[in-house]
């Protein structure tokens, strides 16, 4: 790759750890907030048999151990060499991921993008994705 060309993605998605999520939530919505988060991706894998087949090969790979679970989960092979690292969720490693890459900066997309607060009440909808804010600029801030 030649020297002058610089490598910008505009279109790269974050998953946030929950745990750094609920960190930035009232103590009293943290359980209801997990409650929300869990019926979505049961609902979410009910619509969507492929992805509850995906959640259960990685499984079995974390079962397998720690090197079999970053295997991507896209069949044989995958488009970029850093796909199904621990990047997705890992600020430090998603460093190293986009150097693999080539990348030299990225707009991040976060999650479903609050999909799962919908059944949460209106104030606690504005706490849940005041918290993923939060805990996005605090993700970001290993390398801002």
């Amino acid at each position: 790759m030649a020297d002058d060309i610089r490598i910008i993605s505009a279109d790269s998605h974050l998953t946030l750890p929950n745990e750094l999520v609920h960190e930035h939530l009232p103590a009293k919505l943290r359980e209801t907030v997990a409650e929300a988060e869990k019926a979505y991706a049961a609902q979410m894998l009910a619509a969507k048999p492929q992805k509850a087949a995906q959640a259960e090969l990685k499984k079995e790979r974390e079962a397998l151990g720690a090197a079999m679970a970053q295997m991507p989960t896209m069949g044989k092979g995958a488009p970029w060499p850093a796909a199904g690292r621990p990047g997705e969720s890992n600020a430090v490693e998603r460093l190293k991921d986009m150097d693999i890459d080539g990348v030299e900066a990225e707009v991040l997309y976060v999650g479903a993008g609050g999909a799962s607060f919908m059944a949460l009440s209106p104030e606690e909808r504005v706490e849940a994705n005041r918290a993923v804010n939060s805990a996005s600029i605090e993700w970001a801030s290993v390398d801002p």
